[in-house]
């Protein structure tokens, strides 16, 4: 096993911190006798030839050895391997990354800066994807491994290859119905749902899978995977979205403490995903749930989200939409503080249309959005505490004279 590794020149490429000559002993530990040094290795690996997206001639070379190893019996940490795999295609979409305090690669600037990929490091990165998508049936295949976590991360691999939508569909249903660990099978349920979204599905495939979702939500005990399946059905097919589907859904936004023990060791948290499926509803249906819901929530987190959603709505995405691009890596509530340090002026609004004084007025009223500070409303023009929220609605063009 890895005898091709002698046959490529490792020191004519580079890795993050310079010469990928090192490259090779790491791949071969991989499989070392002990764990730990199995384990250090795959760090190593990861921070080497994957530095924050951004990756290398010899990320390109490493991949074909990767799924060799997870091919094998001899990978101590096959989930690992899958999860630097899953890494390696995902750099295709990133072309930008904001560097940590601390970063290994000797050409970027210093931390905290932004760091725009070349033309060169995009091309590597699109065929890390080609190269990672060569090893198709074999993350098909973990689908059955018997670690629930390689399950898990293998069902996340597929969700990255949107052109083998249907197969992978497939396989992933077969690996839910002989599932017996709820949180691996409410995984492999999301992934399985996401996976669809991209899928150019007959009204047939639709129907079927439907049928199977919903024969989950109807006929399993525990809320955990019911959940999951309103969550599938409301994605696959809003039709199929019933009352007591999108209800389940609600309320996991509105008392998602109530669900926290049952999700603990799920990696796509549903209490997380019955949010964004609650703001992903058709736009006529969505509003009065979302209205119910940012004034039920007691959860902080979902108050703000609701309430960007409700405000994006009325007043457009233009003050938000760095915001709401892509991510690049760095978080949502950093980008939000580069904004406004970018912006530090923006004019109180002295007009409301009806629709953007209720959003706002709905706000007000929400003791879960005031949990915590927050300058959102600011940069829609809307006071950003609670007391001047309140005084602005009253007269916002007398509010914004006197301010």
């Amino acid at each position: 096993m890895l005898e091709g590794l002698k046959k490529i020149d490792w020191t004519k490429m580079e890795i993050a911190s310079g010469s990928a000559a090192p490259v090779p002993a790491m791949i071969r530990d991989l499989v070392n006798d002990d764990p730990d040094a199995a384990q250090e290795a795959l760090i190593a690996l990861s921070t080497s030839i994957c530095e924050l997206g951004i990756v290398f001639d010899s990320s390109i070379a490493a991949i074909p050895f990767l799924i060799e190893i997870l091919n094998s019996d001899s990978a101590h940490d096959p989930a690992g391997i899958l999860d630097l795999l899953a890494a390696l295609a995902e750099s295709k979409d990133i072309s930008e990354v904001t560097l940590p305090p601390t970063h290994e690669y000797q050409f970027m600037p210093e931390a905290g800066e932004d760091y725009a990929k070349d033309e060169e490091e995009m091309a590597w990165s699109q065929q890390c994807y080609d190269a990672v998508a060569k090893g198709m049936t074999t993350y098909r295949g973990l689908l059955m491994y018997d670690e629930p976590t390689v399950r898990t991360s293998a069902a996340a691999m597929l969700e990255l290859f949107p052109a083998a939508a249907r197969e992978n569909a497939a396989a992933l249903q077969k690996a839910i119905e002989v599932e017996d660990d709820i949180p691996a099978m409410t995984d492999l349920m999301l992934s399985l749902r996401d996976i669809l979204a991209n899928a150019e599905l007959s009204a047939d495939e639709k129907a079927t899978y439907v049928s199977f979702f919903r024969d989950i939500f109807n006929d399993e005990e525990d809320v955990v995977l019911r959940l999951a399946g309103a969550i599938a059905l409301a994605r696959l097919d809003s039709a199929a979205a019933t009352p007591p589907v999108r209800d389940l859904i609600l309320d996991a936004v509105i008392n998602p403490s109530a669900y926290s023990a049952y999700v603990g060791e799920t990696v796509e948290n549903p209490v997380h995903e019955a949010l964004q499926t609650l703001v992903q509803l058709p736009e006529a249906e969505r509003q009065p749930f979302m209205t119910r819901a940012l004034t039920e929530t007691q959860d902080p987190a979902n108050a703000r989200s609701l309430a960007l959603t409700l405000l994006v709505s009325a007043f457009g995405a233009e003050p938000v939409k760095a915001l709401l691009e892509r991510p690049k890596r760095s978080s949502a509530l950093a980008r939000l503080a580069k904004m406004q340090e970018e912006q530090p002026d923006v004019p109180l609004r002295t007009t409301l249309t009806d629709e953007q004084r209720d959003i706002a007025a709905l706000i007000l009223n929400s003791d879960a959005f005031w949990s915590t500070p927050s300058q959102l409303l600011y940069l829609f023009g809307l006071p950003p505490t609670r007391n001047d929220l309140l005084a602005y609605l009253e007269d916002p063009a007398a509010f914004a004279r006197a301010g």
